[in-house]
Formats: structure tokens, sequence, C-alpha cells
């Protein structure tokens, strides 16, 4: 039901965890590698983008460099300052217009007694949309950062220097044509790494260059040996679990045939003995007739006791 409120133009990402990740980067910038080369083939083209890791993509990054963009990634927490888009004047009024949007509508339906309807935000982005991103703000949103019409006056140096190592003293303003970029070109091909990670802290990236390229392409490959040396550690940890499971079960079956075959032979033990009493009873050996008759003949010799108290006139004789 959503997709029908999508035009054929619209890219759609479903993940098991939502949010932005190296993947969806991927897309992003095959979409735009396809966007430039369709509009600008012979030109130099400039991709700015900010310092979240996600865009710190190699095959994103070779790409847009196959398509003939120079990526740079701006310093950290300075994108409001460099792209256009990212201003009060673009996504600035954006955000504040969803959140009107939204309050309107789920106000409607309280006051109607309905319900919010999962397809009211994509009507509540849409309005926002035709109010922030009017050809009129988007106008004001590239002049503000003096993107279009250049204006070098407008790039704000001492707030872009704030936390950097090494303060820039000048601005290449035909470098910046590309308009937005700063000058430091040797300083935007040199990698700095912060606690094993590219760090874009203080100063831009250019992510084209051929040693960042090299220390990105070195860090997947460093975060894939990890991953891979986790996983064989993994399955050898699981192999041997596996295993102790099986001696463990093969002693417990062990063990636990013992305890049966024990029981048994007390059973079996003292059936035997039952049986042979029995046996013992009911036919007595030779000796043990022999025996008994022997036993009788005595007791019938001996003289039996006179009570106590019936006098002396009580005589037995054999």
């Amino acid at each position: 039901m959503l997709a029908s409120r999508l035009n054929d133009s619209a890219m759609v990402a479903r993940r098991d965890q939502p949010g932005f990740d190296k993947q969806s980067s991927e897309v992003c910038a095959d979409h735009i590698a396809g966007f430039l080369s369709n509009m600008y083939p012979k030109d130099n083209k400039l991709v700015l983008v900010d310092g979240a890791k996600v865009h710190l993509s190699v095959p994103g990054i070779i790409t847009l460099m196959k398509a003939g963009a120079t990526v740079v990634a701006e310093p950290s927490k300075l994108s409001h300052l460099l792209q256009a888009l990212d201003n009060k004047a673009a996504f600035g009024s954006f955000h504040p217009a969803i959140r009107r949007h939204v309050r309107s509508r789920s106000g409607s339906c309280v006051s109607s007694g309905g319900h919010f309807s999962v397809l009211y935000p994509m009507d509540c982005v849409k309005l926002a949309s035709d109010d922030a991103f009017s050809p009129a703000h988007l106008a004001a949103a590239f002049a503000a950062v003096g993107a279009w019409p250049p204006d070098p006056t407008k790039f704000p140096v001492e707030e872009f220097n704030e936390g950097a190592d090494k303060p820039l003293k000048a601005v290449d303003l035909k470098v910046l044509a590309d308009r937005v970029a700063p000058v430091a070109r040797k300083a935007l091909n040199t990698p700095t790494i912060v606690q094993g990670t590219l760090s874009t802290a203080g100063k831009p990236t250019a992510l084209t260059a051929p040693d960042v390229l090299e220390e990105l392409q070195r860090q997947v490959n460093a975060k894939r040996d990890k991953e891979e040396g986790l996983e064989k550690s993994r399955q050898e940890r699981a192999a041997r679990v596996g295993v102790n499971k099986a001696k463990k079960a093969e002693r417990d079956s062990a063990a636990k045939k013992a305890r049966l075959a024990k029981a048994w032979g007390a059973v079996c033990a003292a059936a035997v003995e039952e049986a042979r009493y029995s046996l013992a009873q009911e036919y007595p050996s030779p000796q043990k007739l022999l025996l008994r008759a022997r036993a009788a003949r005595q007791r019938s010799r001996v003289p039996a006791q006179v009570p106590a108290g019936l006098g002396a006139s009580w005589q037995f004789c054999l």
C-alpha cells in the first residue's frame, strides 16, 4: 500500500535493523554516479559528504571516482555550514515543517475521533517538502553558503578552523568552486587516523585521494580479517563444545548402563537366592533327610519333663 504512493524514481530500502548503513550508502553512490555521468559527462565533479562512518565505503567511493567525481568528507559537525541543503533555509525548515504537519494531522484525528493512519506521515513529508524545498528556499540555501552565486565572504573560515589542529590561513576560492571545498589540498589527501579509524575532525578529507583510499581499503581488509578470525574462533569453540558434549553424553550413558547393570545384578542375585531357598525347603537333599530322621529318633528317646505341681504319682517310663 505504501509502495503505491511512491513514484518510479523512489528508492526504498527494507532492512531488519532500520537506519543508514554502508550498503545503503553504496546504492546512493551508484545513483549519484549515474546522475552525474548523464548530466555532466565531461566536467569535473565534486561530491561532498559528511564524516559519518557509513559514507566511508570503498566500493561506493570507487563508483563515484569512476564517474569523474572527487569525493570530499567534510569536517565533523560542520555540514550545516558547508552544505547548502543542511542550513536553515532547507532542512532547517523541513524538519519543523514535518513536526507542524504531523501535529496538525494528529490533532484533526483526535478531534474527529479517528485513527492516525500509517499513510499520513507520507502526506506530512510531502507537504513539508513542498514548503521547505521550494525554488525560492533552495536558491536561498545555496546563496547562504556562498555556493551560488559564488560569494567568498560567506565562507565561515573562523568556524571552519575551530577545533582544527592547524588553522587555515586562507581559502582558495577557485578550488572552492567547487565552491565549498577548503584549500588545504595537501591535508585533504592525507588520511588522519584516530583510534584506528579515519577521522575528519577539524579538517576535510578527499576520500578519492590514493593515500586515503588505500587507508580505507586497509581498514576494510583489517575488519574483514578480524571478522573472519572471530568466525573461525566461533567455529572452533563450537566444535570443542560439540566434542565435549559428545564425550559427556558418552560418559553419562556408560554410567547409566553401569548403574542399571548393578541394580539388575542385585535383583537377579536376590531372585536366585529366594528360588534356591524355596527349592531347598521343598526338595531337601538326602543328607538333610538323613539328619532330620536322626534328629527325630533322638527326640523320641529323651524322657518328657514332668510338669511342676502334678505330684509324684505321675510316672513315665520309656
